[in-house]
């Protein structure tokens, strides 16, 4: 791997890994304490991240970087075609078609899963992955889990 697709693993993707993880401890927490609109607040940076990484690892779309630019090839989405639907015209699209969208995926019902079908997609780049690219994938999977246990702590002193 050269030296800048090893950072644009830990500059972007970890980013996109870290605001996904944060975002389902916080909404976590904050569905716990009833929060309503601040859930839906955190619940949609769960959509927008999960969608970018979604399209990382499982889509060949002409406008995103791919994990088969990084040894590894395209994977089978953990998501449901209804739920990829749901995501694509609910996170960065406004259509008139989204109000009346005959979808039967509520993704409030599914947002706290979609953060852990990303980390197992991350989880099996690592496997696939050897040497230096295994190891800043591990690095990365590890400071992003750090960073959501440190979000669900600061959520929770939020209540306090």
């Amino acid at each position: 791997m050269n030296t800048e697709d090893r950072n644009y693993i830990k500059k972007h993707l970890v980013y996109e890994l870290e605001m996904l993880l944060g975002a389902a401890a916080a909404t976590k927490v904050f569905d716990e304490y009833d929060l309503g609109n601040v859930c839906s607040i955190t619940r949609d940076s769960i959509y927008v991240h999960t969608r970018n990484l979604h399209n990382f690892f499982c889509t060949n779309s002409r406008n995103d970087r791919h994990v088969d630019e990084f040894g590894t090839s395209i994977m089978k989405s953990p998501l449901s075609t209804d739920e990829v639907d749901a995501l694509h015209s609910h996170a960065l699209h406004v259509k008139k078609e989204r109000a009346h969208s005959a979808n039967p995926v509520h993704l409030a019902a599914v947002a706290l899963r979609f953060a852990d079908d990303i980390v197992l997609l991350w989880e099996q780049w690592i496997n696939d992955a050897q040497g230096v690219v295994k190891t800043t994938l591990v690095e990365a999977l590890t400071e992003a889990k750090e960073c959501s246990a440190n979000t669900e702590v600061d959520a929770r002193k939020l209540r306090q």
